[in-house]
């Protein structure tokens, strides 16, 4: 049976599927404002815009993942930051798609729980 891949989708993100999972970010987050929020600071970060293109400095922003020999890493560029989610044996984040929002949670180096969401702004949901 294969699993279905839409924005309800929720699981972990696995060396299998984040190709699959990177394009859901991009169903999601392509041509629409969104608010970051970073539940570990209590921060919010509105007006944010999925970053395509830049410098030759810039380029690992333009691919939203990479897949190198023992792992994956998943960006999530904005004009303002990346945001980066790494795959491996060690790290296997959990993703939940809930229609206009994604909620990530994932592991530091040093063991801490991270939870960050990416969240469509109001009125800009096409």
């Amino acid at each position: 049976m294969t699993e279905k891949y839409d924005l309800q989708w929720y699981g972990t993100l696995t060396l299998k599927n984040v190709r699959r999972v990177a394009e859901l970010f991009r169903e999601l987050l392509k041509d629409k404002r969104f608010a970051i929020v970073d539940f570990n600071s209590a921060s919010i970060d509105t007006g944010q815009r999925l970053l395509y293109k830049g410098s030759v400095a810039d380029s690992i922003r333009v691919s939203i993942f990479r897949l190198y020999p023992k792992g994956a890493t998943l960006y999530i560029a904005t004009p303002d930051c990346t945001w980066v989610i790494e795959v491996d044996d060690r790290r296997l984040p959990h993703v939940v798609f809930n229609r206009d929002r994604v909620k990530i949670t994932h592991w530091s180096d040093d063991g801490r729980e991270l939870h960050w969401a990416f969240i469509v702004e109001p009125g800009d949901k096409r």
